[in-house]
């Protein structure tokens, strides 16, 4: 009987699980069903801590103070620009509607942690039949958007500087040098350091877990 976290990361045995499913076969299934599935819970949520602690650790690199505002203006900004002061045009310059600075404020973000959203999409799925349990972001059968996120973080990747976009960033309070062809984006890894770190518990809480239900459904139907 093993228990795997991620297809990538390697797999666990248990101690003395098929002497336990010899020993009790109508409680150690739902036994040790009930184990992993309380363990994927917790490694889920230090996943989602270790987020939004920035990293395992601590250790993520902080934010460029532009990302915030270069985040802002593609997803919103762009999005409703016809309700604002201002508009994005072809060439990837600003027209503004008033002569005033309406960037002054925009042009650092007070944002320092990355991927704080990422949080929220920490998943795990457990199967019944092949008892195999799966931690982190996780979208169904085919990749998602949160799944391909994530795994571009994970070992990091680069931007191309454009002309276009080294003329939006400019008006958006971040100047590039001209040398500049590349945005460089860290590595920020979550699941891989995660389960090193935690594996050894792991093994601990599911060999400590299983045999105590075992235990408690025995009572249970003794006292039934």
């Amino acid at each position: 009987m093993e228990l795997y976290i991620g297809k990538q990361h390697g797999e666990i045995g248990l101690e003395n699980a098929e002497a336990l499913m010899a020993q009790y076969p109508q409680y150690a299934k739902r036994a040790l069903t009930s184990a992993i599935r309380s363990e994927s819970w917790r490694l889920k949520n230090v996943i989602r801590d270790t987020i939004r602690g920035n990293g395992p650790g601590g250790s993520w690199p902080g934010l460029n103070p532009h990302t915030g505002v270069l985040n802002k203006a593609a997803k919103g900004w762009v999005k409703n620009y016809r309700k604002s002061r201002y508009r994005f045009t072809a060439k990837g310059t600003i027209k503004y509607k008033k002569a005033v600075n309406i960037y002054r404020d925009r042009m650092l973000s007070t944002k320092t942690r990355a991927l704080q959203k990422l949080a929220g999409g920490t998943r795990y799925t457990y199967d019944n039949d092949l008892m195999v349990s799966e931690i982190g972001f996780l979208s169904g059968r085919s990749p998602g958007a949160t799944t391909v996120l994530a795994k571009k973080h994970a070992q990091g990747f680069n931007v191309p500087v454009t002309p276009r976009s080294r003329r939006w960033a400019f008006a958006l309070g971040f100047p590039l040098k001209k040398g500049t062809s590349l945005l460089n984006i860290p590595a920020r890894p979550v699941v891989g350091p995660v389960f090193e770190k935690e594996k050894g518990r792991i093994v601990q809480n599911i060999n400590k877990k299983v045999p105590e239900k075992i235990m408690e459904y025995i009572q249970k139907a003794g006292r039934a």
